[in-house]
């Protein structure tokens, strides 16, 4: 986040708010991908080709139909937190294209800014796989996550960057950085 012109700048270039989208992961995108693409090879094959037989040329372009909307819409699909001091709100949204549903919070509710690291873990009992999360949130009255799937160093950045921007205390169980970690 930057300040522009006397005005916070927010992650996504929204003048007045912080925007924070939650991107989609990498198993979404190639599901979208095959979708869309598997959707536009069978209506290739109903409108482009010449299949004499009027049937197999509308089952085709029904084939086809599906797959692209899923497509689509997969690879469409949005989610993110706009954090708005000027309107004193938080929306958290997720639509596709633009957003469909919205869940609007009082910055009143908040207090302070968390940045905590949490293990979890994946996979069997038999074979578990440990991972360490670094979930931020607005607490207070309310406990709002707004980002969780970020590195260490990128989830303390945004934590400092929501702190800053909304003048709250950050609150962190991460240790410090020193001077060596921010050379490495």
């Amino acid at each position: 986040m930057e300040r522009q012109r006397g005005e916070w700048v927010g992650v996504a270039g929204v003048a007045g708010k912080l925007r924070v989208q939650l991107p989609l992961g990498w198993s979404a995108l190639v599901l979208g991908g095959l979708a869309l693409v598997t959707g536009l090879g069978w209506l290739y094959l109903g409108l482009v080709r010449e299949i004499d037989d009027m049937v197999r040329s509308t089952v085709a372009q029904f084939m086809g139909t599906l797959p692209l909307f899923i497509g689509l819409g997969i690879l469409s699909f949005r989610r993110g937190c706009d954090i708005d001091r000027a309107n004193v709100q938080v929306k958290k949204w997720w639509g596709l294209l633009w957003p469909w549903s919205r869940h609007v919070f009082g910055l009143g509710q908040f207090d302070k800014v968390t940045l905590r690291q949490e293990p979890r873990q994946l996979g069997s009992r038999r074979k578990p796989k440990f991972i360490t999360e670094y979930p931020v949130r607005l607490e207070g009255e309310k406990r709002l996550l707004v980002r969780g799937d970020l590195p260490e160093d990128k989830a303390r950045a945004l934590a400092r960057e929501i702190a800053d921007y909304l003048d709250l205390p950050l609150e962190s169980t991460l240790p410090e950085e020193t001077e060596e970690d921010k050379a490495q």
